[in-house]
């Protein structure tokens, strides 16, 4: 138990080390916003679209996916494969 406590104040961080984290998190958030941000309605509402067909193709994925490989783990814990 002593062991755990003392990996777990080994990895906690300090308020200043949060602050930087968190300063450097917001400036690449901003450098891809500023990169991606469209100059007329048009490639605007494009992008947006794109976006959101593109999360769905990838959610519809995951819907199938995610049962399959669940169903052949299940299988191989099994030994039916």
């Amino acid at each position: 138990k002593r062991e755990k406590e003392g990996k777990m104040a080994e990895t906690k961080k300090t308020k200043e080390e949060l602050a930087a984290e968190e300063a450097a998190a917001k400036q690449q958030l901003q450098a891809i916003l500023d990169a991606s941000r469209p100059k007329h309605l048009g490639y605007g509402v494009a992008s947006g679209v794109s976006n959101v067909v593109g999360g769905a193709v990838g959610a519809v994925g995951v819907l199938v996916l995610a049962p399959t490989m669940g169903t052949v783990a299940g299988a191989q814990q099994v030994g039916l494969v």
